[in-house]
């Protein structure tokens, strides 16, 4: 059958093409102005793109997101975080657990390489499965990295599909991630896993380096697991140049400050 044009479809296209061609981005304005189109129509497919991880939204400015760079992330993960498959097959030799890499896209946890012999992590690392993020030691982390304004729009949109008492739980864990730079969870049912941040653009976490094992392998060790993490990165994850067109941020500011609790979903 032979391709046929689609108007939604096309717009899609031609607003990611858009702000590929644009380090900087563009505003809905500009977007709405490249597609000759109203301000009203591109808006609700923009807002779409940023909802499931294909644009971020920064000062009003819309650039591409990891979840364009999912894509091709096959051959070269270098375009998310700045560490090597060499360093997660030395971690998961030096450590005895699965070791993982996270990323944040949209409101979802997605895996993108691992090392060790761990099948269900084998799994979403290589069919690129989207995770629920509130469970997952690596997605609490990544969250904790974002500025406060991004976070309570995230909890508030998360507090709509996920368990009440997650949103509650990640606010109360929040304080020590932010202080630590460590978040501790499951990676999947019956997996205990820790997580620490990768620098991307400017210092500022860009995805997650996750040890995972089962109860029996983690229980107290948990902790020393998290400092080697958080020694190995400083050791070996430079952060890249930001004039590097490569990386792209998934954070937009430093994870520094406080969330106001009354302006987060609460679930007594």
């Amino acid at each position: 059958m032979k391709g046929k044009h689609h108007r939604g479809v096309d717009r899609t296209v031609a607003i990611l093409e858009s702000v590929a061609r644009r380090r900087d981005g563009l505003t809905l304005t500009e977007l709405a102005r490249a597609l000759d189109a109203p301000v009203s129509s591109v808006q609700q497919l923009v807002y779409g793109l940023v909802a499931v991880g294909f644009l971020n939204e920064d000062d009003r400015r819309f650039t591409l997101g990891p979840g364009a760079f999912a894509l091709t992330m096959q051959t070269d993960w270098r375009s998310i975080a700045p560490i090597s498959h060499e360093l997660v097959e030395d971690l998961s030799a030096e450590l005895g657990c699965t070791m993982a890499l996270g990323l944040l896209v949209g409101d979802n946890l997605m895996y993108f390489d691992e090392a060790g012999s761990d099948p269900a992590i084998e799994y979403y690392a290589t069919s690129r499965s989207r995770r629920p993020v509130l469970a997952s030691a690596g997605g609490k982390r990544l969250l904790a990295g974002l500025p406060d304004f991004e976070l309570q729009h995230r909890l508030r949109s998360l507090s709509e599909r996920h368990p009440a008492g997650e949103v509650d739980q990640f606010l109360a864990e929040l304080p020590e991630i932010r202080a630590t730079g460590l978040a501790y969870g499951r990676a999947l049912e019956d997996i205990l896993a820790v997580a620490a941040g990768i620098p991307g653009r400017r210092g500022k976490p860009a995805a997650a380096l996750i040890a995972v094992g089962s109860p029996a392998s983690m229980v107290g060790r948990i902790d020393d697991v998290g400092a080697i993490l958080l020694e190995r990165i400083r050791r070996h994850c430079v952060a890249p140049d930001p004039r590097d067109e490569r990386f792209t941020d998934t954070v937009a500011q430093p994870e520094t400050g406080s969330v106001p609790w009354e302006s987060l979903p609460h679930h007594g």
